[in-house]
C-alpha cells in the first residue's frame, strides 16, 4: 500500500509539471479601423495553441494590397511552487503581421481568415474597415508622368513619378498599384538619378524593392516645392487602352498646437516647460493623376518568323578572342546588344548562324548579363577547318516603332586565321638526327609516342586487357 501511495503522488506530481496546452484559438486585430485608400494599416493574426502553425488563407482579401511582414512565436511558460507542489503553465502561440492597403473607398470587410492545424480548419472574426478618398492639397500633390501616350505592344515606356512637397514630413509611404498590374512588365528604368543631376540621392521602399530617388526643388502651378522623384519602365503585354491606376503617397505631417483655451497659462509660457512647442501629428494621403496610354497591337504583315521581340532602336556588336588559332582552339565571343530593353533580348541560335560545318558551337548557351539597355553574352566556339576565314554577321529581327516596319540588325564580320593543328609523330618526339651529328646511345621506345597528337580522327576506341571497351578521350 504504502508503494502504491507513493507511485500515485509520483504520477499527480508529474501532471502538474506537465504543460497543459490550450486549445487553438485564433484572432485578428488592426492598428486602425479607418484608412485611406493607399493608406497601410498593420493586422496580425494571432494564433493560441500552437507555436508553429502554417500562415493563413489570404486569398478572400480582395479589396486590399497585401504586404506580407513576417511572424514570430508568443509563447511562454510560468512555473509555481506552493506548499511544495509545482505548478507549470505553458502557452504556445504565433502572430501573424500584414500590411493592408485599401484598394478602394467605402466600407470594407476583412473577412474571416482561415488556418487548418492538424486537419481541422479554425478562423478570425470578421473586421470592419472604413476607407476614405484621399484628397489632393496645397501642401502636397502627387503627378505620374509618361513619356509617350501611345506605344506599341512589347515597347519601354518610361513612368516617372514625382511628388511635390511643401509641408515638413516625418515617414512617407508609396502605394504604386502599376507595379502588380498584370497587363505590364515592370522594371527599373533605363537612367538612374545620379548627383551630377544637382539633386540628393534618396533611397524609397516599394513592394517591389528599394528604388533610388532624386529630391530636389521644382515648381508646379505657380508654387514652388521640395520635389522627389523615380522612374520605372513600364512594357505592355497586350493591346488597348491602359489607364495607369491612381497611386498615393501617405505621410506623417508635423504642426503645433495652439495651447490657447486648454492651458491657463499659455499666454504667459506658450511653449512646454522645456521651451519645445507642442506638436501633433498627422497622417495625409496624397493621391495622383491617372495617365492614359494607348497601346498598339503589332503589325502582321512583315513580321518574320525569327522576329525576337524586341521594339525599338538596337545595334549588336561582335568581337572575337583569339583571332590567330589552329583548329580546335577555343575562340570566345562578345556579342553586346544595345537598345531601350536590351535586358530582355536573347541570342538567334550561334550553330545556324556560324554554320555547323565550320564551327563547334555547345548546346548551353550563355543567359547574358548586363545593364537595362545593354545586355553582353559571352560564348566559346571552335573552328573545324583551316578554310574558316571569319566570324560571320549575326543579325537580329527587331521592330522600329518610328519607322513602323521590322527591320533587322547585324553586327559586322570577324577575319579569323584558322591553321591546321600540328600532329607530333614519333620523330618528332624522339628527335631528328642532325647532320654531322653521331647517334647516341639513345633507344625509341616501343610505340614511342607517336599517339600524343591532335585531330579528332584518332578519336577511337582501344581495347584494354580482359577485352573491355574503352572510348579514348
Amino acid at each position: 500500500m504504502p508503494l502504491l501511495r507513493a507511485l500515485a503522488l509520483f504520477l499527480v506530481t508529474l501532471c502538474l509539471a506537465s504543460p497543459a496546452w490550450a486549445e487553438v484559438h485564433l484572432q485578428a486585430a488592426v492598428d486602425q479601423q479607418e484608412a485611406f485608400v493607399g493608406e497601410t494599416f498593420t493586422l496580425q493574426v494571432q494564433v493560441e495553441g500552437d507555436d508553429a502553425p502554417p500562415a493563413p488563407e489570404l486569398s478572400a482579401l480582395t479589396d486590399f494590397g497585401v504586404e506580407v511582414r513576417g511572424g514570430q512565436q508568443n509563447s511562454s511558460e510560468s512555473v509555481t511552487i506552493v506548499n511544495g507542489r509545482m505548478n507549470r503553465v505553458s502557452h504556445r502561440g504565433y502572430v501573424f503581421t500584414y500590411g493592408l492597403t485599401p484598394k478602394r473607398a467605402g466600407r470594407l470587410t476583412i473577412p474571416p481568415l482561415t488556418i487548418t492545424i492538424d486537419g481541422h480548419p479554425y478562423q478570425t472574426q470578421a473586421i470592419p474597415i472604413l476607407a476614405k478618398k484621399p484628397a489632393e492639397t496645397n501642401d502636397f500633390k502627387l503627378r505620374l508622368e509618361l513619356d509617350k501616350a501611345r506605344a506599341y505592344v512589347g515597347e519601354p515606356v518610361t513612368l516617372t513619378v514625382t511628388w511635390y512637397i511643401g509641408k515638413d514630413v516625418n515617414g512617407f509611404n508609396f502605394n504604386l498599384p502599376v507595379l502588380n498590374d498584370p497587363r505590364l512588365m515592370v522594371s527599373d528604368a533605363a537612367k538612374t538619378p545620379t548627383k551630377a543631376n544637382g539633386g540628393d540621392l534618396l533611397r524609397i521602399p516599394l513592394t517591389s524593392g528599394e528604388i533610388l530617388a532624386e529630391k530636389a526643388k521644382g515648381t508646379l502651378d505657380g508654387q514652388n516645392y521640395l520635389t522627389v522623384s523615380f522612374a520605372k519602365t513600364l512594357t505592355a503585354k497586350e493591346a488597348g487602352q491602359l489607364t495607369i491606376p491612381q497611386a498615393t503617397v501617405s505621410c506623417q505631417t508635423v504642426s503645433n498646437r495652439s495651447l490657447a483655451g486648454r492651458d491657463p497659462m499659455s499666454g504667459l509660457f506658450p511653449d512646454d516647460f522645456f521651451g519645445r512647442s507642442r506638436q501633433t501629428m498627422r497622417t495625409e494621403v496624397v493621391p495622383s493623376n491617372e495617365p492614359a496610354l494607348e497601346i498598339v497591337p503589332l503589325p502582321e504583315e512583315g513580321r518574320p518568323s525569327n522576329f525576337s521581340g524586341l521594339v525599338g532602336s538596337y545595334s549588336l556588336a561582335l568581337s572575337a578572342s583569339p583571332t590567330k588559332v589552329k583548329v580546335g582552339d577555343p575562340i570566345t565571343l562578345t556579342i553586346q546588344v544595345a537598345g531601350p530593353a536590351a535586358v530582355s533580348a536573347n541570342l538567334p541560335s550561334l550553330e545556324e548562324a556560324l554554320g555547323p560545318k565550320d564551327f563547334k558551337v555547345p548546346g548551353e548557351m550563355s543567359p547574358g548579363q548586363g545593364t537595362i539597355e545593354l545586355k553582353t553574352f559571352t560564348q566559346t566556339v571552335r573552328a573545324l577547318h583551316p578554310g574558316v576565314r571569319q566570324i560571320p554577321p549575326l543579325r537580329l529581327s527587331t521592330f522600329n516603332p518610328t519607322t513602323g516596319r521590322y527591320e533587322e540588325v547585324s553586327s559586322s564580320a570577324v577575319p579569323l586565321e584558322v591553321s591546321e593543328a600540328k600532329m607530333v609523330t614519333a620523330q618528332d618526339a624522339e628527335g631528328a638526327e642532325p647532320v654531322g651529328v653521331t647517334k647516341g646511345g639513345v633507344k625509341a621506345a616501343k610505340g614511342g609516342i607517336a599517339y600524343n597528337y591532335e585531330g579528332p580522327e584518332l578519336l577511337v576506341s582501344q581495347t584494354a586487357p580482359g577485352g573491355a571497351a574503352i572510348d579514348a578521350l
